[in-house]
């Protein structure tokens, strides 16, 4: 309130009289700009634990396929390449390791089909590999090369897959 000498009178007068409305639309502004600030935050925050999610199935799927290429590898050292190592394998046919405690030391097992381990399918697929006059592997028109197979490791799951593709020779070969 505000006392106002007029001539001889003192009239009081509201500063605050038109201001009420003033003070509503404030506060509808804060509570509107709180709610876009909090909102950006909840989308944040679900982003962040998606792209979390993401990279452990990741990570997981591609530990599953370095797992595989290890034992591929294991097997095809453990093993006589023609009569029961990876010559011995059909092309174009799934396989996945399984492990043979019945030896001692126990051994890997390449077994036809699909591994499926919690959320993952896991499998391993090989063929033939053909090289040109010059000894470079080609896709097609050379010449089939018995000592060496091309190794498909495919972990998919979801929408998603990991795949890896090595070649592997008969590095024991007499």
């Amino acid at each position: 309130m505000q006392l106002i000498l007029n001539g001889n009178k003192i009239v009081s007068k509201k500063i605050w009289q038109n201001n009420k409305g003033f003070s509503l639309v404030e506060i509808l502004i804060v509570v509107g700009i709180v709610t876009i600030i909090l909102a950006s935050l909840l989308s944040l925050t679900v982003f962040s634990l998606k792209n979390a999610v993401l990279i452990k199935e990741l990570n997981q799927a591609n530990f599953l396929a370095q797992e595989a290429s290890e034992i591929v590898r294991n097997f095809r050292d453990g093993r006589d390449w023609q009569d029961n190592g990876l010559a011995s394998l059909d092309n174009d046919i799934a396989y996945y390791p399984e492990k043979d405690d019945s030896v001692s030391p126990a051994q890997w097992l390449l077994v036809q089909g699909e591994e499926l381990i919690d959320q993952f399918t896991r499998k391993i697929v090989f063929s033939n590999v053909e090289r040109d006059n010059n000894n470079n592997i080609v896709e097609t028109g050379g010449t089939n090369d018995s000592e060496t197979k091309k190794v498909t490791i495919i972990v998919s799951w979801k929408n998603k897959e990991i795949k890896i593709e090595k070649y592997l020779t008969n590095w024991q070969e007499e």
